[in-house]
């Protein structure tokens, strides 16, 4: 049940303003855009024109968007593999989001990711070390502190091989790789 009809907000989608805005009740209440032969159209991230705003943006145009499902295609949770996906229907910035079966939000980063954000949003620490992830996540095989210009070889999880931090990078072939940790 949805506690609002999205489309009541006056929204466009300006990619294709012929095609008109209907709610989406399966799975999660949404609102999508139709074209008139009844065809979904895929408005990606786009400007949405909204008469009240229900979210405030920091950007400097205060822009929301109106998302696209399809930004879920092929989005899984590596910490709960049974999470769904969504795509909040009027966002500040189209990050897809994870709700486990009892429709809880669920935490998708991970370690590395969860660190660096941390760092980001959290209050300025001078010469804290922000470590560098891969897109999958995981810890990225070379790591440096900016403020010192130390690197290291990394594993995957994030610790450090012994015996490679230096300044500059480091040799991080498989071949020097340590064979027990």
């Amino acid at each position: 049940m949805c506690l609002r009809n999205m489309c009541d907000d006056d929204v466009s989608c300006p990619a294709y303003p012929q095609a008109s805005c209907r709610m989406n009740y399966c799975g999660h209440c949404s609102a999508e855009f139709v074209f008139p032969n009844g065809t979904i159209a895929d408005c990606g991230k786009q400007d949405v024109t909204l008469k009240q705003r229900s979210v405030q943006c920091e950007d400097k145009n205060n822009t929301m968007y109106i998302c696209s499902s399809s930004l879920c295609k092929g989005q899984t949770c590596a910490r709960n593999p049974k999470a769904t996906c969504r795509v909040p229907p009027f966002s500040c910035d189209c990050a897809v989001e994870f709700y486990d079966e009892d429709g809880n939000k669920v935490d998708c980063l991970t370690e590395c990711q969860r660190k660096r954000k941390d760092l980001e949003t959290g209050p300025l620490l001078v010469g804290a070390y922000k470590p560098s992830c891969d897109e999958d996540g995981t810890y990225s095989p070379v790591q440096c502190h900016g403020s010192t210009g130390y690197c290291w070889c990394a594993f995957s999880d994030g610790t450090e091989w012994p015996g490679t931090r230096v300044r500059g990078q480091p040799d991080c072939t498989e071949n020097k790789r340590p064979s027990i940790r």
